[in-house]
């Protein structure tokens, strides 16, 4: 009779803990779910006069206004020169620049390159929908990427006016 019990015993906890490990998956859903939907990482390489090539990496679809949006951008210089200048990193709608994202200052010697992470916290005020990721080495190069902001966001297909470092 006693090892019935403790049978019972056992099976009702190890039917406890089945139900508290469901439950607290469960309650784990929703954060995942919010999370999850296409985020479509891009990656765009861009080869500048003199040897310089340049990649920025990000996500091109789930952002959202006032939260912090991160990308990587690489530069190395292949060529034979130093390569000095500057660069920042744009979001820009359909006419005009919304705001700088990064800039800095640059200086490879030749065979050297750099990688940077950049943070950059997106506008609270910036509206659903399709924005140019400009990235401009003024008298290099310039190159537009399209990303999304919010929830839904429809796929675009935007001409972007040509990029300027403010």
């Amino acid at each position: 009779m006693n090892s019935t019990r403790q049978r019972i015993a056992a099976a009702a906890l190890a039917a406890a803990l089945v139900a508290i490990a469901l439950l607290s998956a469960g309650c784990d859903l929703p954060a995942v779910a919010a999370q999850a939907g296409p985020r479509d990482p891009f990656t765009a390489r861009i080869q500048g006069g003199e040897g310089l090539v340049v990649e920025l990496k990000g996500l091109a679809h789930g952002h959202r206004a006032g939260s912090t949006a991160r990308f990587e951008l690489a530069l190395r210089n292949d060529g034979t020169k130093p390569w000095q200048g500057r660069y920042c990193l744009t979001l820009v709608g359909r006419s005009l620049p919304v705001a700088t994202l990064a800039a800095g200052e640059l200086n490879l010697e030749p065979g050297v390159g750099e990688a940077y992470t950049i943070e950059a916290p997106l506008p609270a005020d910036l509206a659903a929908g399709c924005y140019g990721l400009a990235l401009v080495l003024p008298e290099r190069l310039a190159s537009v990427t399209t990303i999304t902001v919010g929830e839904g966001a429809e796929p675009c297909s935007e001409s972007w006016p040509a990029p300027a470092c403010p």
